[in-house]
């Protein structure tokens, strides 16, 4: 029987809050991974192959400066699913098993394909469905 993650998910992008923005991107780059977008002046995605690396600056979370967050930021691991039957069968599966669901459908019906799960530690995963999943173009001044 096809199980409902492991046979219809793969890695797509992991994302790492950072103390030290410009050490980080000195860091991935030199590792091998490219610039490929900058989210404002604190955030950047880096790619390596299909994989996407997104970098934030720590401050952008800190409870003092953002009052709009709506869950805790700790890591984003984000699960690429390539069709509506996939998404379907794993969000049937995250509700049987009685995962933390923070958004889905249900709670929000803009997320038909996407639902957000936190494990025990306050990490975030995200489920998305591929052909919603999309990415900006570098900016040409950075």
């Amino acid at each position: 029987m096809k199980h409902p993650v492991r046979d219809n998910c793969y890695l797509a992008s992991w994302f790492l809050v950072v103390d030290d923005l410009e050490a980080s991107l000195d860091f991935y780059t030199r590792l091998g991974f490219e610039k490929t977008a900058s989210v404002g002046i604190d955030a950047w995605v880096l790619r390596l192959g299909e994989f996407r690396l997104d970098l934030w600056n720590r401050s952008l979370f800190d409870p003092k400066v953002r009052q709009d967050l709506t869950y805790p930021i700790a890591s984003h691991l984000l699960l690429r699913v390539a069709d509506d039957a996939a998404f379907s069968a794993l969000a049937e599966h995250a509700h049987e098993e009685s995962l933390n669901i923070m958004v889905d459908r249900h709670s929000d019906p803009a997320s038909r394909n996407r639902m957000i799960l936190q494990d025990p530690d306050g990490n975030i995963v995200e489920i998305l469905q591929e052909e919603l999943y999309f990415l900006e173009p570098a900016r040409s001044d950075q």
